[in-house]
């Protein structure tokens, strides 16, 4: 990576709070910043690292952390970010640990595209979507490529319904989903779910899916409840 690469590269971002990165830092997190984007789009489309990739801001926040880990401060960066450049154009998500003085800065990618998931919740249900894409994905295939995720229905726009009830007529922005146990029906606070489709491609196959998160009442637990959402063959 030739380093004029990295500063060209980071020239299209703002600078970040000085709270948070110093102002004699700024240039060296947006260049390691522009190099993480960079390396997470090529990761996620399966196509070679694209590094006259331009990166641009979509939005960056900042959060307290509530156990940092030893050689981190306890604030947080949220970046959200576009490489565009060989063809290919990705929003991709960042999360920054930032350190204390003289360590390095610690990133957490999260799935790219829009999703309402924290980075944990989002390792959970890539581990479990794994059995719904068993029979889809080739044994053969060992790599599973992802597009931009998009929320379906943000909360407010889930309705749950118990097996065998008629689904309604589809409407943009609206989810219904059947579920088959109704204490699980009844616990799910149902105005806090939500619904995002995420795009994948295994070997050339469609092997997007559709998640369902619900919140479960008076607790810290998220239901999960992943389908497939590929186009079947004709």
């Amino acid at each position: 990576m030739i380093l004029s690469t990295l500063f060209a590269a980071a020239l299209a971002l703002a600078d970040r709070p000085a709270a948070v990165v110093p102002v004699a830092d700024q240039a060296a997190y947006k260049a390691w910043l522009a190099d993480q984007a960079i390396e997470a789009e090529a990761a996620f489309s399966l196509k070679p690292r694209c590094s006259d990739a331009a990166v641009r801001d979509i939005a960056t926040t900042t959060g307290p952390l509530a156990k940092p880990p030893p050689g981190v401060r306890a604030t947080a960066l949220a970046e959200s970010l576009t490489v565009e450049g060989c063809g290919r154009r990705m929003r991709v998500n960042i999360g920054v640990l930032a350190p204390l003085q003289g360590q390095g800065w610690q990133a957490r990618t999260g799935i790219p595209g829009d999703s309402l998931a924290g980075y944990g919740l989002q390792q959970q249900a890539a581990h479990e979507l794994q059995a719904v894409l068993a029979g889809r994905v080739s044994a053969t295939c060992v790599e599973v490529g992802f597009g931009e995720a998009e929320v379906v229905a943000r909360p407010g726009g889930v309705h749950l319904l118990a097996v065998g009830s008629p689904p309604p007529k589809a409407t943009p922005g609206i989810f219904y989903s059947a579920l088959k146990d109704p204490t699980t029906l009844a616990r799910i606070a149902q105005d806090q779910a939500w619904a995002e489709r995420w795009p994948l491609s295994a070997c050339g196959v469609d092997a997007s899916v559709v998640i369902l998160f619900g919140p479960i009442r008076d607790s810290d637990q998220i239901y999960m409840s992943i389908s497939p959402g590929w186009t079947a063959a004709k």
